[in-house]
């Protein structure tokens, strides 16, 4: 994929993944999402996701992962702004809204390849007052993304 197509393909993706209107009108009485739904947190917003659809999406998520900087990689860098998701390793800009970087933040978080860094709670301490993020093209297994231990971390 080229870096000028990836603001496309998060587009597509998108509205690939979102459940449909005839989707919701099937929701379970007192459920938010069908059964097959999985709900990600945004920086702004939240995303829910048909899960099936999502996982047909791995595979160019994570050529596009690869495409990233290396600070963002968990391996490598260890995770980086959310500030400096707009750009490839290769300094192209593959886009110029924050909202297609967030909606492609939440497509790879909903398949467990991206995460936070830290809780939503300590964002206004960091540079730009926005998330640090990272990615794992591997993907995390249960109990693994660190999101998930935010409640055992001590914060002074």
């Amino acid at each position: 994929m080229k870096p000028e197509e990836m603001a496309e393909a998060v587009q597509e993706m998108m509205m690939f993944c979102l459940f449909t209107d005839e989707e919701m009108e099937m929701v379970p009485e007192g459920e938010s999402l069908p059964p097959s739904g999985c709900i990600v947190e945004g920086i702004v917003g939240g995303y829910g996701f048909h899960s099936d659809r999502l996982s047909e999406c791995r595979e160019k998520l994570v050529e596009m992962i690869g495409m990233l900087p290396e600070g963002f990689n968990r391996d490598s860098g260890g995770g980086w702004s959310f500030l400096n998701l707009c750009e490839t390793k290769d300094g192209i800009l593959w886009t110029g809204f924050q909202k297609t970087c967030g909606e492609f933040f939440c497509l790879c978080k909903g398949l467990r390849l991206a995460d936070y860094l830290f809780p939503r709670s300590l964002w206004g301490k960091l540079p730009g007052g926005v998330p640090y993020i990272v990615f794992n093209r591997d993907g995390w297994g249960d109990g693994e993304m660190p999101s998930e231990h935010f409640e055992k971390a001590v914060v002074a």
